[in-house]
């Protein structure tokens, strides 16, 4: 079995996007390695689901969607290059402006509040897309107006070989103003496991220092079965 030191935070993405997703989530939830679930409120969520989630003692975040819904076409994997091409046309040319995108994330935490019966504990987005410095004011807004008081940032860059992570850093430093004057709540570090050449290397040479959230897609079956190899225990 995997330790996990108490400064990581494991995040599982996506509740809601497919059955086998939830399914796997909520193994997880119940061998009490799982610290927070980020749930896309437009998917396919059950009456029991939901009751296993609020009693299941994790933060409960939104996984904000720029769509307002799952979309049919996806891949459990897609070329980096290829999302950026298409976020960019979709903002130039589709209907993808702020203000778009606000009144369609403050549907979305509505949804939440009325599936759960309360504001979600932290925000975060699908494919990342908070970063992107227009959504990040729009995301901060969102926040500060229902309370919110956790976001995924990360203090400090993870850069490695995964071109995400790359991206991600040029768009943090255009946002850290904005995070910085927030004063909501982050960790020190967030990476995704996916850009993690080296898990286990990672674990160890990050355990002990600030708060690390490690965000895990658990629908993919190598990502469910690392997860699963930690124990309660180790929380």
């Amino acid at each position: 079995m995997h330790k996990k030191a108490k400064n990581f935070i494991f995040t599982t993405d996506d509740f809601g996007i497919s059955p086998k997703a939830n399914a796997n989530m909520l193994k997880l939830l119940s061998l009490g390695v799982v610290d927070r679930v980020a749930i896309m409120i437009h998917g396919s969520i059950g009456d029991e689901e939901t009751r296993q989630l609020l009693s299941s003692g994790a933060k409960l975040d939104i996984h904000l969607d720029r769509r307002g819904g799952i979309d049919p076409d996806r891949k459990l994997a897609d070329g980096a290059f290829r999302r950026i091409v298409v976020f960019l046309w979709n903002y130039c040319f589709g209907n993808m402006r702020p203000r778009v995108i606000e009144a369609r994330w403050r549907d979305q935490i509505e949804l939440f509040r009325a599936k759960f019966g309360k504001y979600p504990d932290g925000i975060d987005s699908h494919e990342h897309v908070h970063f992107f410095p227009p959504y990040f004011a729009v995301a901060v807004r969102i926040a500060k107006r229902y309370g919110v008081t956790f976001i995924r940032f990360g203090r400090q860059s993870y850069v490695c070989g995964a071109p995400v992570s790359f991206i991600l850093d040029i768009l943090k430093r255009c946002d850290g103003w904005m995070f910085r004057k927030s004063g909501i709540e982050s960790t020190d570090l967030f990476v995704s496991f996916d850009w993690v050449a080296d898990p286990d290397a990672f674990l160890r040479d990050h355990a002990g220092g600030g708060t690390v959230e490690i965000v895990f897609h658990p629908e993919r079956d190598e990502e469910m079965t690392f997860m699963a190899s930690f124990s309660a225990a180790d929380r």
